[in-house]
């Protein structure tokens, strides 16, 4: 018995271990691609930025009472108040683009129950969720814009909630309030809550979905409320996947944290852990079948969730948007007449063709748009800010690009960090859940997409797996504490 578990403990720890080596390299390349690549600032920074990088790392590493800040916390939450409630007042810009399409088409949805553009919206149905949901937060209130940025903060101060509950269930309060303070401080939140579009709506989806994970793994020796948060995660995930359809990562995420983690120490339960997922599946299967079915009598097109075009414009230029995509998306979706299916797939073949003729260059190709999903987001949420605020002076986009390059490098330095540091004490296994949600996002990413906001989502896992570090390394302090002593202990025992 005791040579088949030792057995099953290499295999888990060989695996463990491989993935750890790929997480590592793979956080490297990100650190690099984001310091490395143009941010619309001056060289001279750029070597500043790398030296600041290595000072915080250092910090950080040797003084851990950082983390102390008990006493002037609910200090901080009140001068967050102020600033996120200013920005309702705020004069807003008229909506442009995509932002345009969420906010008038939710506008007449709470007047009409109908899409001002039904075909577009049928074609991309994972602007259904926020645009009926937008339109029923203006059917009860009112169409002005500052509905969209109250509507904004609610959800951003209940994120910054949840990811405080998340700590607290690992045991960590005061982790939990740091973790709180960063949500409502960093600019990217702050940037996005100006904007009609549901980042922030998922962020904070995104968080509930993996709060509730980490609930169910806590309660699984407590078989009838494990299988009843199994159904509660099942539906969050569903939902979560209406504002943003990228859950299925989750899903992904899941089943491997099952199979790799959860087996090798709950191997008896086998059975419970099948049961579970089945039941996290299916409620989310069906919210996301209704989502579908809904959007098709609503916009009188037979609509599908097979993501073609995003497939095709990944596959082209260098992995950036372009007219000239938007010229072909107008060729190309003129052509639908009721269902959208037979478009979706036939872009999906394109995709492929399009691979198919890259060949060997496909690494490069994913390199550059690697580079430009990853490393471009400071700059544009600093301009989106500045371009989204009327008569907003040139300075506001500069200070939020600089301090959303600050946010970005702490995150990325702390989350390479915390799994360094893990490989000592590897006690906290939800960290590897983290990482799988990281490169998950990044790899759906780096097929699908062609603009950084929709990279922005990784910055919930990635704010997760940076403050795990204080956690990690506390547990290893202390741990090399109580070994220290009952080494000095023993000693005194032995006799002269």
């Amino acid at each position: 018995m005791k040579e088949n578990l030792s057995k099953e403990n290499k295999i888990y720890n060989f695996f463990e271990k491989a993935f750890l080596f790929i997480y590592t390299l793979f956080a490297i390349f990100l650190i690099v691609s984001f310091i490395f690549t143009n941010h619309g600032i001056s060289s001279n920074l750029k070597y500043l930025f790398v030296i600041l990088i290595a000072t915080t790392f250092v910090i950080i590493i040797k003084n851990k009472s950082l983390i102390n800040l008990n006493k002037i916390f609910w200090l901080l939450i009140a001068i967050s108040l102020i600033f996120y409630f200013i920005l309702p007042f705020l004069k807003f810009n008229t909506p442009t683009s995509d932002y345009a399409t969420f906010y008038y088409n939710a506008i007449n949805f709470s007047q009409t129950f109908r899409f001002s553009n039904a075909k577009y919206i049928a074609i991309f149905p994972h602007l259904n969720g926020y645009i009926m949901f937008l339109g029923l937060i203006m059917k009860l209130t009112t169409t002005k814009y500052f509905i969209v940025v109250l509507t904004n903060i609610f959800f951003n101060y209940l994120g910054s909630f949840i990811i405080y509950k998340i700590f607290a269930n690992q045991n960590h309060k005061e982790l939990g309030r740091i973790a709180t303070l960063v949500w409502l401080f960093n600019p990217i939140n702050y940037s996005w809550c100006v904007t009609c579009i549901p980042i922030i709506i998922f962020q904070t989806m995104f968080l509930i979905s993996i709060y509730m994970f980490e609930l169910l793994i806590k309660n699984i020796n407590k078989s009838k409320k494990y299988l009843v948060l199994s159904l509660i995660t099942g539906i969050i995930a569903g939902i979560s996947n209406l504002f943003r359809p990228i859950m299925i990562i989750y899903l992904i995420a899941i089943i491997i944290y099952y199979i790799f983690v959860l087996f090798f120490y709950q191997k008896e339960k086998w059975y419970l852990l099948l049961i579970s997922f089945l039941i996290i599946v299916i409620p989310y299967s069906l919210i996301n079948k209704t989502n579908i079915a809904l959007l098709s009598y609503v916009s009188e097109y037979e609509t599908t969730s097979t993501p073609g075009w995003s497939f095709y414009v990944g596959s082209i230029g260098n992995g950036e948007w372009s007219t000239i995509v938007g010229n072909e998306f107008g060729e190309y979706s003129s052509t639908i007449e009721k269902s959208t299916m037979e478009f979706h797939n036939e872009m999906f073949q394109k995709a492929l063709q399009n691979y198919k003729e890259k060949g060997f260059q496909i690494p490069s190709f994913m390199i550059t748009k690697f580079r430009h999903l990853t490393s471009n987001i400071n700059s544009l949420t600093g301009s989106l800010f500045y371009n989204h605020i009327s008569n907003a002076p040139i300075i506001i986009e500069q200070i939020i690009n600089y301090l959303s390059i600050l946010f970005i490098a702490l995150c990325l330095v702390l989350s390479l960090t915390t799994i360094i540091i893990y490989r000592k004490n590897n006690n906290n296994k939800i960290i590897l859940f983290y990482a799988l949600l990281i490169i998950g996002i990044t790899m759906a990413n780096l097929l699908l997409e062609v603009s950084p906001r929709y990279f922005i989502p990784v910055f919930v896992p990635l704010i997760l797996l940076g403050l795990s570090f204080f956690n990690i390394n506390q547990n290893l302090s202390n741990k090399n504490i109580i070994n220290n002593f009952k080494s000095k202990r023993n000693k005194k025992k032995q006799p002269i």
